[in-house]
């Protein structure tokens, strides 16, 4: 009882502040994403329109429909400026999830409760509020859903190795069900990061084939449900008289109007930038030394190598277009660079 009483005033002002820092996390970049959307989408989004206002069936981003219908009966510009309005929503739930998984990072390397909510702040900030996840955030049908849906179970497991954790392993299957589902690349991303997360860290290890044992027959269900927005797409590319096999090739990454794909380097000397590019593989590196932060570390450093270079395979790098892999890639990295920065600090 009297530890409690000693450790309680200490953390008394971090448990007040960091609410307010994941709403600022969240608030910032869905604000500057709702300024930037405009009546008209731009030519480069037509088939993310298309898809999002449901004037096409599609197989793939099947959830953007559902995105675009949160506010579409606001009376406010037109449909697709309110489709898009549903994006910026995406950005909000995307900043304070990143927020969340860089402070479980910096948790892990030092003890300074408020400095680490402030940087994980910035970390977030760093990524949601660049020009690719504003793009993509500010369009209907942006690619930015895909993004979160790829990071979301690396989020949901950012715990999973630590003492006395309980991971919510139905929840990620879900998650990482639905990102397979809206974008095969995404997903696949989402895929190999909680791999290594979960194979770098013991404990994790051990829980989930606890888990696997226990509830081997909800998980499976879980899988399911995640990738029923998928049959139900198909269902519908069927109905309208499309051919299935021509649009499961389709994949989303090919949506990337007049961008570019192929190697990262351009994309991270021009949106990423060099310095923080080699923050962030210094972060990695850090991060992968340090033993509480080396599972969640691995799961974003492959999150990070995955995300960029899906752009060999098709995914667009800019400018018009940023594929979900991508995004989530970027994002990887800008954790990874605040997590070298706030060591060096």
């Amino acid at each position: 009882m009297k530890g409690r009483w000693v450790v309680a005033p200490r953390l008394r002002g971090h448990v007040e502040l960091r609410p307010l820092l994941l709403l600022l996390a969240a608030l910032a970049p869905a604000a500057l994403a709702a300024l930037h959307v405009a009546n008209v989408a731009d030519g480069a989004h037509d088939p993310g329109v298309a898809r999002a206002l449901g004037l096409d069936a599609q197989p793939w981003g099947a959830l953007d429909a559902a995105v675009a219908s949160l506010l579409a009966a606001l009376p406010v510009g037109t449909l697709a400026a309110r489709a898009a309005m549903g994006g910026a929503l995406v950005l909000a739930i995307a900043g304070a999830m990143l927020c969340a998984v860089a402070g479980r990072l910096l948790g892990t390397c030092a003890e300074s409760p408020r400095i680490s909510s402030a940087v994980a702040v910035i970390a977030a900030a760093c990524a949601v509020l660049g020009p690719p996840w504003q793009l993509e955030g500010a369009s209907p049908g942006g690619s930015a859903l895909g993004a979160v849906l790829a990071l979301a179970p690396v989020a949901l497991l950012s715990g999973a190795d630590q003492e006395g954790a309980r991971p919510p392993w139905r929840l990620a299957v879900l998650a990482l069900s639905l990102a397979i589902g809206h974008d095969a690349l995404a997903g696949l991303c989402g895929l190999v990061a909680c791999a290594a997360l979960v194979a770098t860290g013991p404990n994790a290890r051990q829980r989930l084939a606890v888990a696997w044992w226990s509830e081997w027959r909800a998980l499976v269900a879980c899988a399911v449900a995640g990738l029923a927005p998928l049959v139900v797409a198909l269902a519908r590319t069927r109905m309208a008289g499309g051919s299935i096999a021509d649009a499961l090739l389709g994949v989303a990454a090919s949506e990337r109007g007049v961008s570019t794909t192929g190697r990262p380097w351009p994309l991270v000397q021009h949106d990423l930038g060099l310095v923080l590019g080699a923050l962030a593989v210094g972060g990695g590196v850090l991060a992968l030394l340090v033993r509480p932060a080396r599972a969640l570390g691995a799961g974003l450093v492959v999150g990070m190598v995955a995300g960029l270079a899906c752009g060999w395979v098709g995914a667009a790098m800019g400018p018009a277009r940023f594929g979900a892999p991508v995004l989530a890639g970027l994002a990887c990295a800008c954790v990874l660079a605040l997590r070298e920065c706030f060591e060096a600090f």
